[in-house]
């Protein structure tokens, strides 16, 4: 498959998207409730500051970035499969996220889970959209334009 170009350029100072062997992603084991028509198990934001610092310290010294020496409000611990579809808090689903890659990546999540809510889309492919974006950013303008037509 031909990917969109990428809308963000490649740093070493931070990822533009997560990293399979760090994080690659996992659903909420421990619920705390069930939501939406298909009663995916949801669990409550949960990641405390020394967990974040321990993804960031994670990308830096195994990947070579420098998030830690960054601007930390230009990067957010992001929900590799986002809470809203079911993501876990743990490590393995957590990255480090600049501000460029999430003001493409929020919307698009915003309103696949908006889509889930509605039971419009499954879990799966809220999840399959998602992650898609996160690794191809420049796909995600069409999944939103995607998802909001079904909305």
């Amino acid at each position: 498959m031909v990917y969109a170009p990428n809308p963000v350029a490649v740093s070493k100072d931070y990822p533009i998207g997560p990293d399979p062997k760090l994080t690659p992603g996992l659903r909420c084991t421990h619920p705390d409730e069930q939501r939406y028509p298909e009663k995916i198990d949801y669990c409550e934001r949960s990641v405390s500051s020394s967990k974040k610092n321990s993804v960031i310290k994670s990308y830096d010294s195994q990947l070579g970035f420098r998030v830690d020496d960054l601007d930390r409000n230009k990067i957010k611990i992001d929900h590799y499969i986002p809470l809203c579809m079911g993501g876990d808090n743990d490590k393995s689903n957590l990255w480090p996220q600049h501000e460029l890659v999430y003001k493409i990546t929020d919307p698009l999540e915003e309103q696949l889970c908006l889509a889930l809510a509605r039971g419009i889309i499954t879990q799966n492919e809220s999840i399959d959209d998602i992650i898609l974006a996160k690794g191809h950013l420049g796909e995600a303008k069409a999944l939103l334009a995607k998802i909001k037509a079904l909305l």
